[in-house]
């Protein structure tokens, strides 16, 4: 594993806070062995490690870990009395009518489809957002777990009709190109494919609040997206932007 994909932002002896490279897992697959982990390279740095939340595997950002049976007790206590705020960075597609909004959406996993979906007898859900960016035709937004539900992030910007650019299995499309955006007639040779933008679902979490024992933690990435965000973002800025703000 290269130093680039662990990056540690904080480490205590009660736990420790992590920036996760996207197309990581946060535990192990059991039917996918030969996955890259994050929780078993921590073992091994630490000898033992607890998991507190996790992050789908495309999704980079922030992620806590605790270091003994203590620490993850109390950690877990602080997720499950929703004292625990996250936020999220996020790429959606369609142009945000609305300056902020709520999303209040009982979820349900779906076992024969393998997917979460909304469901009148799923388990209570709610989530924050707030449009950062405008641009034609996406939205660059921030976004806030009041619950941490499975998908939550990704299935409930979908029940408002703004998927993530890039999500296979609640957004539609596997990788967004530059093509996509691009003007002019974008001409590539015979021989060449153009390279994707994104092949990953633009979502990060680059903020995390808690509290341990007495004392409160806030850690941030301080807007330091992951290049593929910040690649698109720009192309986004230079290719799709508002000729004049109609807000």
């Amino acid at each position: 594993m290269g130093k680039r994909s662990l990056d540690i932002l904080f480490e205590n002896e009660d736990f420790v806070v992590v920036n996760k490279v996207a197309g990581m897992l946060s535990i192990p697959d059991r039917f996918r062995p030969d996955l890259t982990a994050l929780s078993t390279f921590l073992k091994r740095k630490y000898g033992e490690i607890f998991v507190v939340h996790r992050l789908d595997r495309d999704t980079s950002g922030i992620m806590l870990f605790a270091k003994h049976k203590d620490s993850h007790k109390i950690l877990n206590d602080q997720f499950a009395e929703g004292k625990v705020k996250k936020e999220y960075l996020a790429l959606v597609n369609g142009q945000m009518s609305v300056d902020k909004g709520d999303i209040d959406l009982a979820l349900m996993f779906n076992t024969d489809k393998k997917v979460v979906q909304p469901h009148k007898r799923g388990k209570a859900s709610k989530t924050s957002y707030e449009v950062v960016e405008r641009f034609k035709q996406f939205s660059f937004l921030r976004v806030k777990m009041h619950t941490g539900r499975m998908h939550q992030v990704r299935v409930h910007l979908q029940s408002i009709f703004h998927p993530l650019i890039v999500d296979s299995k609640y957004g539609g499309r596997e990788s967004f190109f530059l093509s996509e955006i691009k003007r002019k007639k974008f001409n590539l040779k015979k021989e060449d494919t153009e390279r994707a933008l994104l092949k990953r679902h633009p979502l990060h979490a680059d903020k995390i609040t808690f509290k341990y024992n007495t004392k409160a933690f806030t850690f941030s990435l301080d807007g330091a997206l992951p290049k593929d965000m910040k690649a698109t973002l720009n192309q986004l800025r230079k290719l799709n932007k508002l000729d004049q703000s109609i807000f």
